[in-house]
């Protein structure tokens, strides 16, 4: 790609899991931002992602969940841990990657390597007001050292109390709003079913 010259930053790369220094190097020559999403790498064996290699090469970095099916869940939360865990053990050090580090990856990272960093990402005013707040009172958080630590490698998806996006509120007190939850998981279920139908499985 960077020889027929189809990198640059409205191209974003993903998983990249087996980039060598000089892939890296021209993904970071090129302005190309990278997402990597560390948890289904390793759930369907892809390899170890080289979480360190990457935080020093310089390139734009994002984090993501993938996709439900191989995750599981949406726990960009879940994500974040094993970013920062893989990153300390396969340098044998335990703070190799700080944790703002994979905070930011996870939030204005993201939103830049998608090319949104001008819109959401960061609390900055003329931005979408896409919000969480999540409880620092739960056995889960407290006590609270430092937030970048609680939200890196403590914090849990039942933990977020409130969820804005675009100013619209859709989360709060801890129960979705504006969602009819039982219909939906309804039609989940349907289409479930209807899907394992179709496969005679």
């Amino acid at each position: 790609m960077a020889r027929e010259g189809l990198l640059g930053p409205d191209v974003q790369l993903v998983h990249a899991t087996h980039a060598t220094a000089d892939d890296f190097h021209l993904m970071w020559e090129a302005g190309s931002p990278l997402s990597i999403s560390p948890w289904t790498k390793l759930k369907v064996g892809y390899g170890l992602p080289l979480v360190g290699k990457m935080a020093a090469s310089g390139v734009e970095m994002g984090l993501s969940v993938d996709n439900m099916v191989l995750a599981g869940h949406a726990d960009m939360f879940g994500v974040m841990r094993v970013t920062a865990a893989l990153a300390a053990g396969m340098a044998e050090a335990q703070f190799a990657l700080s944790d703002r580090r994979v905070l930011e990856w996870a939030t204005i990272g993201g939103a830049r390597s998608l090319g949104l960093g001008d819109l959401v990402g960061s609390l900055t005013p003329g931005r979408r007001a896409d919000v969480i707040a999540v409880r620092a009172d739960p056995v889960t958080t407290a006590p609270v050292g430092t937030v970048d630590f609680m939200l890196t490698h403590a914090a849990q998806p039942a933990n977020v109390d409130l969820v804005m996006i675009d100013g619209t509120i859709r989360k709060e007190a801890g129960s979705l709003t504006g969602i009819d939850l039982p219909a939906l998981l309804a039609e989940a279920r349907e289409t479930i079913a209807d899907l394992r139908r179709q496969a005679d499985v």
